[in-house]
């Protein structure tokens, strides 16, 4: 494990190789994230590259006290995706992002691939802040308290938003299981 506030001090006095240890530890949870809210291998990439360069940019405005480091980089890479879509607005709206990932994308296997995308039909019913919380949640394995702070809403809200989520995913699930099975016979 690395020692996140002896590497911030180090950028924030000028070291940025340092930063390379930052970007190891959270490249890929960064990455995970914005792909699960683009779905494009590409533009996910391009957003994670920006997420850290802004983070490089912005080291000497970083406030422990305020927030953790996680918490910090989350909340810049929601804001870049955000940015993203307001820019790119004539193209997509940022409520159809949830579509299902391209065909092109070889690393899922197929079985996880279906599933996935299961999920992903049942998530577009979710309202934006209800899919950001449980991507936040089981995705990227972050807590109430973190989430909370990435989006600026109450420990309590984030919860309870969640559980709703929770609930109506096992029921829309269950009724897709039952009348899937029903169905086939």
């Amino acid at each position: 494990m690395i020692d996140e506030s002896k590497i911030i001090i180090a950028c924030k006095e000028g070291d940025h190789e340092q930063f390379a240890l930052l970007y190891d530890a959270y490249v890929q949870k960064i990455y995970g994230f914005i792909f699960h809210k683009t779905f494009h291998r590409e533009t996910a990439e391009d957003l994670t590259s920006e997420t850290f360069l802004k983070a490089l940019e912005k080291i000497s405005t970083y406030n422990p006290k305020k927030a953790s480091f996680s918490t910090w980089i989350f909340a810049i890479a929601r804001n870049t995706v955000i940015d993203h879509y307001r820019t790119f607005k004539s193209e997509s709206d940022i409520e159809d992002v949830w579509d299902i990932a391209s065909s092109d994308d070889v690393e899922m296997q197929a079985d996880a691939r279906l599933a996935y995308e299961r999920l992903q039909k049942h998530l577009q019913s979710f309202t934006t802040e209800q899919r950001e919380i449980l991507t936040l949640r089981f995705w990227q394995d972050m807590s109430y308290v973190e989430i909370s702070e990435v989006l600026g809403k109450s420990e309590a809200s984030v919860k309870m938003a969640a559980s709703r989520g929770i609930a109506k995913l096992k029921k829309e699930f269950f009724l897709f299981l039952f009348f899937s099975t029903f169905f086939s016979l």
